[in-house]
């Protein structure tokens, strides 16, 4: 088991409504077997948008990757993360992908 933290600011470019802000994030990052890894997180978003002081998008969301490693360079995985509300006028989201990795 390998606990971890992450701190990450962002400024998306090209987007006038968005000033940027930060993600923190506590997950766990465990083998399951030879073969496959498992990264577990909750994470905590604030962008800092200037335009509405009152309602700034902040959201918290749980996390999970699953990933197969077939080499020493490469793995797939099924990423899955659920995006909770944070007032009764939001709405819950949720959200499927895969990945494939190659490390150089």
């Amino acid at each position: 088991f390998l606990p971890y933290a992450t701190v990450t600011g962002y400024k998306p470019i090209g987007q006038y409504e968005s000033n940027g802000g930060f993600e923190t994030r506590l997950a766990l990052y465990t083998g399951l077997t030879k073969k496959t890894n498992l990264d577990f997180g909750v994470s905590y978003d604030w962008s800092s948008a200037k335009y509405d002081m009152d309602s700034h998008p902040s959201a918290w969301a749980v996390d999970a990757t699953v990933n197969y490693v077939f080499s020493d360079c490469m793995s797939t995985g099924l990423t899955g993360k659920y995006l909770m509300r944070t007032k009764p006028s939001d709405v819950d989201a949720y959200s499927v992908g895969v990945n494939f990795k190659v490390a150089f």
